[in-house]
């Protein structure tokens, strides 16, 4: 009797445990809840390092949550452009923004060529940083084309 009581209430945590898993699986977390650059600039006023921080996190949780899900970070790119929009002095977000739209669901070629993109821009914010060069060099030689090794060698050559 004790054991199918047990039994019983195992099988019923069980259920639960699955229905949670099954209602987590939904992809209401692949949103973008934020506003475009423009407007959350205007709203941050005195605040946008605040801002730019807090989005930041937000961007963190997004990424993390999107692999818990096995789920591709599809708004990623819309979290860091965000940040960098309120405050394009944040250097670590240039090097955040490269790593983490790695994993968009586009082709490899795109995600490298936005990596430097990103990498680009914090070149032109921070040209005494040897971390964007470096890294955009790793990304040209890791990019699929004839060309992109000399690339690769000149940029490594100005970090």
């Amino acid at each position: 009797m004790i054991a199918a009581a047990i039994a019983w209430g195992v099988q019923g945590a069980r259920a639960s445990l699955l229905e949670r898993r099954a209602r987590l699986a939904v992809p209401s977390t692949d949103l973008y809840y934020g506003l475009p650059s423009g407007a959350l600039r205007v709203l941050a006023i005195r605040h946008r390092e605040a801002l730019a921080d807090l989005l930041w996190v937000r961007a963190a949780l997004y990424f993390g949550l999107q692999g818990e899900l096995h789920q591709p970070p599809r708004h990623i790119d819309r979290y860091m452009q965000a940040v960098l929009a309120l405050d394009p002095r944040f250097e670590r977000a240039y090097t955040s923004a490269a790593a983490l739209t790695q994993y968009r669901p586009v082709s490899k070629r795109e995600s490298l060529a936005r990596a430097i993109a990103f990498l680009e821009r914090g070149v032109e914010r921070f040209p005494e940083q040897w971390r964007f060069p470096f890294f955009i060099s790793a990304y040209y030689l890791d990019m699929p084309a004839a060309n992109q090794a000399e690339r690769a060698r000149n940029h490594l050559l100005a970090a």
